[in-house]
């Protein structure tokens, strides 16, 4: 019989001995320490070939089906979103109220994970399930001359094709169920499902806890929010009418009205309930006015607008200076994504339907100049 580890090995398209050496190897970690403006943050880092294994198990969660949890956006988790779309969320309102989770990734354990998952991988063999009876039912209309679903079934067998669950039925004859009863699981999908759940946590845990530093923790952290049920007790303590998004362990709401205590304790209780923990110190209630007030990096103005913060932009002033005069080729691609990230904040809409990005006048000049001087190079 095919064991698990082949499974996954089939569903990640990498060789089953690359798994069994990351598997055997305990030494898989080592603890790295980044500079905080108090004390450190505590990472750890993947050796390259556990960190190999997580980059395409990474791949396989991010084609699991996920939902957001009612009117909650949940923004900027697992890469799909930036800090700047999280700040956009929540901008319009002259309240805000932000709360960051203290040791959100460690205080995701193994216990949380494993039914959320199994469940998740379970919804994704369903819909794979109910796509492949489609993609066969036009599959025999078109047999027949019914030359109408010939583009739906071209579509339907690309989805399946990319699909991350396709690679099982080429190393395991699912049986699905009845024909009649096309939503049915068996139980040998059930356990399939659960010992694919314990060995992808296996792979991607450390110490039964969820590391900080991995590129696999943001998505499972994003599955342990929206699956776990905090999200939806912050909706339920909030009217309708407020703004929430997340990021990452940022939770911020906004309003237009003043935020009432007793809503933001509820706030916490719901985080409390939920089992993760507040960063008290980092607790944040302000009124917008004058300048604004910075969330997650970015400075939300009166008026709704978002706008990187004056520090911000004299800082990569002096990174453009710094890359015109040294020609680093890494500073380049540094400045390159900075200006990538900031196109959404500084994109106008002429008249005529054009979009076009206007610059900041502080980073105008330095870079225009990194670009006749990368231009004659």
């Amino acid at each position: 019989m095919i064991s698990l580890v082949e499974v996954l090995a089939f569903i990640l398209r990498t060789r089953e001995q690359n798994l069994l050496d990351v598997l055997e190897d305990r030494e898989n970690y080592r603890l790295v320490r980044i500079p905080k403006e108090v004390g450190f943050r505590k990472t750890y880092s993947p050796i390259k070939s556990l960190g190999n294994v997580q980059k395409l198990i990474k791949k396989f969660l991010q084609g699991l089906p996920v939902e957001n949890a009612g009117a909650i956006h949940m923004k900027g988790v697992c890469g799909r979103t930036s800090h700047f779309d999280h700040t956009q969320a929540i901008a319009g309102g002259r309240y805000i109220f932000g709360v960051d989770l203290k040791d959100a990734f460690p205080s995701v354990r193994v216990e949380r994970l494993r039914p959320i998952l199994t469940r998740k991988i379970l919804e994704g063999i369903l819909r794979f399930e109910f796509e492949l009876l489609e993609c066969q039912r036009f599959s025999g209309l078109v047999d027949a001359g019914n030359w109408a679903y010939a583009r739906a079934f071209r579509v339907k067998r690309e989805r399946l094709l990319e699909s991350v669950f396709y690679p099982i039925l080429r190393c395991v004859p699912l049986p699905f169920g009845k024909r009649e009863h096309p939503l049915y699981i068996s139980p040998h999908v059930k356990e399939l499902a659960e010992g694919l759940a314990d060995l992808i946590l296996e792979l991607t845990t450390f110490r039964g806890v969820l590391p900080q530093g991995t590129c696999t923790a943001p998505f499972l952290f994003f599955l342990a929010l929206t699956e776990g049920g905090l999200l939806e007790d912050i909706k339920d303590a909030l009217p309708p009418d407020y703004k929430v998004s997340v990021y990452v362990d940022n939770i911020d709401i906004s309003h237009d009205a003043q935020i009432p205590k007793f809503v933001r304790n509820r706030v916490l209780g719901a985080i409390k309930k939920n089992g993760f923990r507040v960063n008290m110190g980092k607790v944040r209630y302000r009124r917008l006015c004058g300048g604004g007030a910075i969330v997650t990096g970015l400075r939300i103005l009166e008026d709704g607008r978002v706008v990187i913060p004056k520090k911000t932009r004299k800082k990569w002033r002096g990174i453009a200076h710094r890359a015109l005069l040294s020609g680093d080729p890494k500073l380049r691609n540094q400045i390159n994504g900075f200006v990538a990230s900031i196109v959404p904040l500084y994109t106008e809409i002429s008249k005529d339907g054009k979009k076009k990005f206007i610059i900041p006048s502080q980073l105008k000049a330095p870079l225009a100049k990194l670009d006749e001087g990368w231009t004659s190079c």
